[in-house]
């Protein structure tokens, strides 16, 4: 007895890309999300002061330099420094002020 297999078979499979590991994140074109976002802000405020090539500059070395700090420290290294420092305010009753930096009992 055969196994029953459609006509149109290579039509039904398409080919699908999986990351290597779960926990690898998106590449676009060749930097992180993280690192794209950079790069894309940096470029559009030079976009608007119409200095694009030397914001492009500007941009690859910051995302060069990120990315160095990034792989020498555990990961969400970059997210706790900005909320030490006060520039990133998340939410939920859990999160202490970072601003206050003793705690009395």
């Amino acid at each position: 007895m055969k196994a029953y297999v459609p006509k149109n078979r290579e039509k039904m499979m398409k080919q699908i890309e999986f990351p290597v590991h779960v926990d690898d994140p998106r590449i676009m074109i060749m930097w992180t999300a993280d690192e794209f976002l950079i790069f894309t802000a940096i470029l559009c405020v030079g976009v608007l002061v119409d200095h694009t090539w030397f914001a492009m500059m500007i941009g690859a070395v910051s995302t060069r330099i990120v990315r160095r700090i990034r792989e020498g420290m555990p990961e969400g290294f970059l997210l706790h420094i900005l909320w030490w420092k006060g520039l990133l305010k998340l939410k939920g009753k859990t999160f202490p002020n970072p601003f206050q930096r003793e705690y009395i009992p």
